[in-house]
């Protein structure tokens, strides 16, 4: 699993909290931005990682993800949890 480094996240939790205050000047608004971007890029790698890991089969030999694969899974699952909430 991918994370930010210990100085990036300090920076980007101090950031954050200056957001919350209403403080940040141009220049943090941009950098948070940016430290966002790369948030959800880190956040998306992860859990493609470990779909990949806990469902290889959802994925072709490349590692590309197989999308009618993937609506099955999902639709399976839905049908799944509206079955068991039926039987409560």
């Amino acid at each position: 699993m991918q994370r930010f480094s210990p100085a990036k996240q300090k920076r980007f939790a101090l950031l954050m909290d200056k957001n919350n205050e209403g403080e940040l000047s141009r220049a943090e608004k941009v950098e948070i931005k940016k430290l966002g971007a790369e948030a959800d890029e880190l956040m998306l790698a992860n859990s493609r990682a470990l779909a990949l890991a806990l469902r290889p089969e959802l994925f072709d030999r490349l590692g590309r993800p197989i999308q009618a694969r993937f609506r099955r899974a999902i639709a399976a699952n839905a049908s799944s949890k509206n079955r068991s909430k039926a039987k409560k």
